[in-house]
């Protein structure tokens, strides 16, 4: 989209704005529509007639989807803290129709909030409103051409979506002399402390055994000639 070529590559591609803008008639899609609102606002102080380009979206405010809406209302805001004198009666009606006529609350909450800040403090909303934002930039860009091989090659992994190689996500575990399952973060001191607990255990079975008593063939008889 044209609107966020803009923001990755600001000063770069300006010179199309008033192509674009020759051809308003010609957006019957949505979200075309509500990125060259975005851009007439954005760059108002460039389009000569801002205003009047911005004024042909005013008139079917009511009819616009809210994402057009939302667009409409911020871009209209921006275009009066850079033309006062020229869109303070259209600033004017789009509020009005933002906060009265509007059923969306996320659109009226916006009007509200631009219509404060405006009637308060103008400084405050240029900052707001105004304020510069960051360029838009790819995070495929930063990735190694080894990680992002491997990235591609799971797309349909966790691996793709943290930017991670898979095996970062699982933990190995190793058998020892006995056949034991151990995690590799047990250290040397803790294998001992379990072989320790375990000669403890065979042991103390040891010794409960001898304590039942082994009765000797002697000991048998004689028990038996006594009972006769």
């Amino acid at each position: 989209m044209i609107k966020d070529i803009f923001r990755k590559y600001p000063n770069r591609y300006e010179s199309v704005i008033a192509q674009l803008c020759e051809h308003l008639e010609a957006l019957d899609d949505p979200e075309a529509r509500g990125a060259m609102i975005w851009i007439i606002g954005e760059y108002a102080t460039r389009i000569e007639n801002a205003p009047e380009l911005l004024q042909g979206f005013v008139a079917g405010f009511r009819d616009e989807p809210a994402a057009v809406q939302l667009q409409l209302l911020t871009a209209v805001v921006k275009v009066f803290l850079k033309r006062p004198d020229e869109a303070k009666d259209m600033v004017t009606g789009v509020l009005t129709a933002a906060t009265e006529a509007v059923d969306n609350p996320d659109l009226r909450d916006r009007g509200y909030i631009y219509w404060r800040l405006l009637s308060t403090n103008a400084e405050a909303a240029q900052k707001v409103v105004l304020s510069e934002r960051p360029p838009l930039s790819d995070a495929v860009e930063k990735l190694e051409p080894n990680t992002l091989n491997v990235l591609i090659a799971n797309l349909a992994t966790l691996a793709s979506v943290h930017h991670r190689p898979p095996e970062s996500f699982i933990t190995f575990e190793s058998a020892d002399a006995k056949g034991r399952r151990r995690a590799p973060a047990a250290t040397a001191e803790e294998s001992d402390e379990e072989d320790e607990e375990e000669e403890e255990e065979d042991s103390g079975l040891g010794e409960g055994v001898a304590g039942l008593g082994v009765v000797s063939d002697a000991e048998g008889t004689e028990d038996a000639d006594e009972e006769r």
